[in-house]
C-alpha cells in the first residue's frame, strides 16, 4: 500500500479520529484514523509504512529550532525535529527507513501581506529533513492561500484533504 491523496469538499468521517494538535504527532497501526484541523501556514507531515500498516501524522508550527528551544516540548513544534521524533518512533515500532514514504500538506500563505513566508519555510525545512533521512515524498499539497483539514487512514494510506476556503481562492 502507498499513500494517496484525495481532495474532498468536507471531511465528514470524524468518528473515532485521533486529533493531532499543533506541536504534536501521533503514530498508529491498522484501523487508526489520524486527523489535524485548521492547517494554515503549519505543515502536516505524514509518514507511512504500508507493508506494516503503520503511520504517523505530525503538525509542525515552525521550520527548525534555535538551540535554546531544543527541549522535547519545543522539538515537536518544529518541522525538522518533529520528523526526527516521528521517524525514530516508527523505527521503534518495527519500521525501516527504506519502507517509509511521506506526504506534506499545508504551508499556506493565509495572511497575504505577511512577509515572513513561514508556510513556505516550513515546507522547505520538512522537505530537506526528509531528504536527509532518505525518505521519499509520495505527494505534497502545499502553498496557496487556503487552510486545510487532513484525515489520514493508516490502514490503507488514504489521505483526505479539505480546503477551508472554496477552491477558487487557492
Amino acid at each position: 500500500m502507498h499513500l494517496r491523496l484525495m481532495t474532498v469538499n468536507r471531511i465528514t468521517d470524524r468518528d473515532g479520529c485521533i486529533a493531532v494538535n499543533i506541536g504534536e504527532y501521533k503514530v498508529g497501526y491498522g484501523n487508526v484514523k489520524l486527523a489535524t484541523w485548521g492547517l494554515g501556514s503549519c505543515v502536516a507531515i505524514i509518514l507511512y509504512d504500508g507493508g506494516r500498516s503503520l503511520g504517523g501524522l505530525g503538525h509542525a508550527l515552525l521550520p527548525k529550532p534555535s538551540s535554546e528551544h531544543n527541549t522535547l516540548n519545543f522539538r515537536k513544534r518544529y518541522a525538522t525535529t518533529l520528523i526526527d521524533l516521528m521517524v525514530n518512533r516508527m523505527i521503534a515500532l518495527g519500521s525501516e527507513i527504506a519502507d517509509m514514504e511521506a506526504a506534506l500538506i499545508g504551508g499556506a500563505r493565509v495572511i497575504p501581506n505577511l512577509n515572513s513566508h513561514i508556510g513556505e519555510r516550513n515546507a522547505i525545512a520538512a522537505k530537506e529533513r526528509l531528504r536527509e533521512w532518505g525518505i521519499k515524498i509520495a505527494f505534497q499539497d502545499i502553498g496557496g492561500r487556503s487552510g486545510r483539514n487532513v484525515l489520514f487512514y493508516v490502514r490503507d494510506g488514504k489521505v483526505l484533504v479539505a480546503y477551508t476556503l472554496r477552491k477558487g481562492f487557492r
